[in-house]
């Protein structure tokens, strides 16, 4: 039975599958390694590995790919890491998180993006649509939009905390007239976007409110923050972190990664 299965499944299949598994073992126990003091460095370290051969494992899936922008990624991703390691103070931590979790959340709103531009939905009429095109599957539709709405919140939101810890923002809250009916607008208005790309819209109009609900994501995302003060600032940075794992889960729903998902 298993001998008749392995013939039917590439050996780069199974090779990419042993890479995803062993990230995920990895992923765990460099989270679990990161709860103390003493193994948080080797955890932080396990995890990197994890991250990196769960990118190794799908680009041997994916086959045959130009590298060139994979290098250039990784080259600035790395060049930005080694400068902050070397750079920034342990005083400077929080402020250093606050961007990663910015980071974080851009990351899975563009791969959201991306997910969105190449899926095809079921219905003829719109399976060559010059710009994006409706999701083709209710999951992966949603997972979509929740990844974009809920990684532009975290983005914006993440540079004001930034700079509220910085003093590059005004650390006093900043209190705008409306500001909850602008906000309750604001997010009614993207899950709104959100239904209606999921389940109807496609083509040029859905892509239209894709960007829609991109630009009000990224709004929301300072007018929650910008009426905290910059002491309660490492409260905001611990939520926002959550929500940069909740955005990175739903970028797995929406490219079907499970080392995504557990990682977020």
């Amino acid at each position: 039975m298993f001998v008749a299965l392995a013939n039917q499944v590439s050996n780069t299949t199974l090779l990419a599958n042993a890479g995803y598994l062993v990230s995920v073992v990895l992923f765990m126990l460099g989270i679990m390694r990161m709860g103390k003091v003493k193994t948080a460095r080797f955890g932080n370290q396990l995890a990197g590995g994890a991250m990196l051969l769960a990118m190794v494992s799908q680009f041997v899936e994916m086959g045959h790919i130009n590298p060139v922008w994979i290098i250039v990624g990784l080259v600035i991703g790395g060049l930005i890491g080694l400068v902050a390691a070397i750079k920034v103070e342990m005083t400077e931590m929080p402020e250093m998180v606050a961007l990663f979790n910015g980071s974080g959340g851009l990351a899975s709103a563009l791969v959201a993006l991306a997910a969105y531009m190449y899926l095809d939905v079921p219905h003829t009429a719109l399976m060559h649509a010059p710009v994006g095109g409706a999701p083709a599957s209710v999951v992966n539709g949603l997972a979509v939009m929740l990844s974009i709405l809920v990684g532009g919140v975290t983005f914006t939101g993440s540079l004001i905390a930034y700079g509220k810890l910085s003093g590059k923002v005004n650390g006093s809250p900043i209190l705008l007239p409306g500001r909850h009916v602008i906000n309750g607008a604001l997010l009614l208005l993207s899950l709104g976007g959100t239904v209606m790309v999921t389940f109807t819209t496609g083509g040029m109009p859905g892509a239209g409110i894709v960007i829609a609900v991109t630009v009000m994501a990224l709004i929301l995302g300072v007018m929650l923050v910008i009426p905290i003060g910059g002491g309660d600032m490492p409260v905001v940075i611990s939520l926002l972190n959550s929500y940069s794992g909740v955005a990175a889960a739903m970028a797995g729903f929406a490219i079907n990664s499970q080392v995504l998902i557990v990682s977020g």
